[in-house]
């Protein structure tokens, strides 16, 4: 059973993985999971795979978020990104706030991502006989099987909307966890409506958020992972 609760962003966004700053365009076109930088619960510098990059809406609206630093950023109206007063979606935000909060990734923050990867590939590459992926629900632990072009679903059907309110619950002050980690914030320009195009989102396990970073100034922001497709058991 789907559930149309993906909020995106354009293909040429650049996720900062760890392997560098790649486009979710080149990365769906790769079909691989990938270990990317994202924000633990103690607002830290994480690194944690992003399952199924992929195309997640077609021909749909998208806004340009231009901030005072020269980032821009190219979304669907309900993708949230991490602020001063939290993740807020695009469509809230307001032009001349000085909310978005700002990252830079340095030396001193780049972590191992070995284990991650050796962790991702003993859990999935052992399909079942059937050729599905069994997978433990970040909500109760109960082991549910997904077919492989859906190994994004991160809960059984039964406690899908659960994990989200949990979600939502564990993200809501993580702008005043995280404040080690930014270097500060930046006014919002401008939003701006350019037109309808295919978006791209990837599902990054235990933490679903990630990084997107702007290769001029190697600066980031922070954004959740759009909601997803979900089984049920």
């Amino acid at each position: 059973m789907k559930k149309n609760v993906n909020a995106c962003c354009s293909g040429d966004t650049m996720v900062m993985t760890a392997y560098g700053a790649k486009s979710f365009r080149d990365l769906a076109k790769e079909g691989k999971d990938v270990p990317v930088y994202c924000l633990d619960k103690n607002g830290e510098y994480e690194i944690s795979m992003m399952i199924h990059p992929r195309i997640t809406g077609y021909n749909v609206e998208v806004y340009k978020v231009r901030l005072e630093n020269g980032m821009e950023f190219k979304v669907t109206p309900e993708h949230r990104m991490l602020t001063d007063i939290g993740y807020i979606e695009a469509c809230d935000i307001i032009e001349g706030d000085d909310s978005m909060l700002i990252f830079e990734l340095k030396a001193h923050d780049e972590l191992m991502y070995d284990a991650v990867v050796e962790d991702y590939e003993e859990a999935y590459t052992n399909l079942t006989k059937k050729g599905t992926l069994l997978k433990s629900c970040e909500y109760c632990g109960e082991m549910f099987e997904s077919i492989w072009d859906e190994r994004e679903v991160c809960a059984c059907g039964e406690h899908h909307s659960h994990l989200y309110y949990k979600m939502d619950a564990d993200h809501r002050e993580m702008n005043m966890k995280c404040k080690k980690c930014t270097i500060g914030r930046s006014k919002v320009v401008s939003i701006d409506y350019i037109g309808r195009m295919d978006v791209y989102n990837g599902t990054v396990e235990q933490y679903h958020n990630y990084f997107t970073v702007d290769e001029r100034t190697n600066l980031m922001v922070n954004q959740l992972n759009c909601g997803e497709s979900y089984i049920r058991k």
